[in-house]
């Protein structure tokens, strides 16, 4: 066939995915296409399906699916809402693996720009992240998943002025309690910046739901016959509690009553390579008439 024709009929197969609203069957094939270099360059140009299936083994069960990214992902003008496509592997050891990929948005479809949104092993209850999509092969080939450490940096003392001899003239005792106030200066403390909330899929905090409460219907919405989707983004402590929730999409009316619901959900506390950490991710409630 002639390159130049390969060319166009790829250019025109771009632009009819771009002008189209995202579908999980259209998602779905053009992730599981495309070659995984294009998401992490020291992996080859191996489509990105056959790479999993690689990777996870032939006897690993593999499900695909259209998600919701939410607020950590790049959404475009006018609130439109990122889409990503999240693949989870489970292993004949037991090991679990989820990698989503951001892919385009809902409503401008496939922006031909993917990006690795986050990758996490599960491996007896605990998470483990995967800092590129490179080193999950080498992570899930150890026995013990030791994760990779990133170097601390320590940050810079002031400097402390200490004197060569006592010459000022003044009773050598005001000189030594100048040079005790001067060696017992301590340097302000410095505080770590706050660790924002890890971010996860829709799917797997309904999974680590332990209790969850129905938001009420507003009667207002009732009388007048408002129905609709409601998203909730929710943050949650290390402890497994809601610590904040706030209605991201959905008519407003309905908004208040979610809000109140999702705050009172508790799920299981997430744990990141051996540590329970904060996470971030979105509950949907739907309001219909009986």
């Amino acid at each position: 066939m002639c390159p130049l024709f390969t060319a166009f009929a790829t250019g025109l197969i771009l632009t009819f995915a771009q002008q189209n609203p995202l579908t999980e069957g259209r998602a779905v094939a053009y992730l599981q296409q495309l070659p995984v270099q294009q998401i992490d360059r020291s992996l080859p140009g191996t489509p990105f399906e056959s790479w999993v299936r690689q990777v996870a083994g032939a006897q690993a069960g593999v499900t695909w699916m259209l998600t919701d990214c939410g607020n950590s992902s790049i959404g475009s003008a006018g609130g439109d809402i990122p889409g990503c496509v999240e693949v989870n592997a489970m292993l004949p050891n037991y090991r679990k693996v989820a990698v989503v990929v951001q892919i385009g948005t809902y409503s401008k479809g496939i922006n031909g720009q993917p990006r690795l949104l986050f990758a996490v092993i599960e491996d007896k209850g605990k998470l483990f992240n995967v800092p590129r999509l490179g080193d999950l092969p080498e992570m899930l080939r150890m026995r013990v998943i030791r994760p990779k450490r990133t170097p601390v940096k320590l940050p810079a003392l002031p400097a402390v002025r200490v004197p060569l001899w006592f010459n000022s003239g003044r009773p050598i005792g005001e000189d030594f309690r100048w040079l005790a106030e001067t060696v017992s200066y301590q340097p302000p403390h410095v505080r770590a910046p706050a660790q924002a909330p890890t971010k996860v899929s829709d799917g797997a905090l309904i999974g680590s739901v332990i209790s969850r409460v129905v938001p009420e219907y507003p009667l207002l919405a009732r009388k007048n016959r408002i129905t609709g989707m409601v998203l909730v983004q929710v943050t949650i402590a290390e402890d497994g509690r809601v610590v904040e929730a706030v209605a991201i999409s959905g008519p407003p009316v309905l908004r208040k009553s979610s809000e109140e619901a999702a705050r009172k959900w508790i799920f299981k506390p997430t744990v990141l390579n051996g540590v329970p950490v904060r996470i971030q991710g979105n509950l949907t409630f739907v309001f219909s008439q009986p």
